[in-house]
């Protein structure tokens, strides 16, 4: 389920939002894709993503935020990571916008 804030990514197992899908909310860091919350692994399967409106996203190809990377901007769709960072994913850092707190739906 997304953040109802909007920061998250919903990340896609293939090019073009195509294949198993996930949110990932934030803001949190995440330095391995094997420790995510809801006990699915999505080391090296990330090929597609959309960012939420208040989200800022950091990706990389190694665990432990090292690699090479690529950063997501806030409300942003991609249908193909850079070749590169496709499928090669180990790490990702989601940040909130400062006021994503007060555009809580309550």
């Amino acid at each position: 389920m997304p953040d109802p804030r909007g920061c998250y990514m919903l990340v896609y197992e293939l090019p073009r939002f195509m294949g198993a899908r996930e949110f990932i909310n934030g803001p949190r860091k995440y330095p391995r894709l094997t420790d995510l919350p809801f006990q699915t692994n999505w080391r090296r399967r990330i090929r597609s993503a959309e960012v939420g409106a208040a989200a800022s996203v950091v990706i990389w190809t190694g665990e432990g935020f090292q690699g090479t990377s690529q950063r997501l901007a806030r409300d942003s769709s991609y249908p193909t990571l850079t070749e590169g960072v496709m499928g090669r994913v180990e790490s990702l850092d989601i940040a909130c916008a400062p006021d994503a707190a007060s555009k809580a739906p309550f």
